[in-house]
């Protein structure tokens, strides 16, 4: 009842930029479902897929753990939006 189903996109501050699917470690009560690249469709996601700008990945997670899931995607954006302070 408290889960939440949501697509996030690797940013260019997001500390998972580069790495594979293998080595994302998602915090307990969180899956994830499908993997995109930019515009592409989405597909199921495999160990060895990796991370770049602008994929897509969606994701279920428990509402208490979305924004940990959130800065692990995305990054923190405030501090992009700030020039990095």
């Amino acid at each position: 009842q408290n889960l939440q189903l949501v697509e996030l996109a690797i940013t260019d501050v997001s500390p998972m930029r580069g790495y594979t699917l293998s080595e994302l470690e998602l915090p307990s009560e969180t899956r994830l479902l499908a993997v995109g690249e930019d515009a592409a469709s989405l597909s199921l996601p495999t160990p060895d897929d990796t991370l770049e700008l602008g994929d897509r990945l969606v994701v279920l997670t428990d509402f208490e753990k979305l924004d940990d899931v959130r800065n692990l995607i995305v990054g923190d954006t405030s501090r992009a939006a700030a020039g990095g302070v």
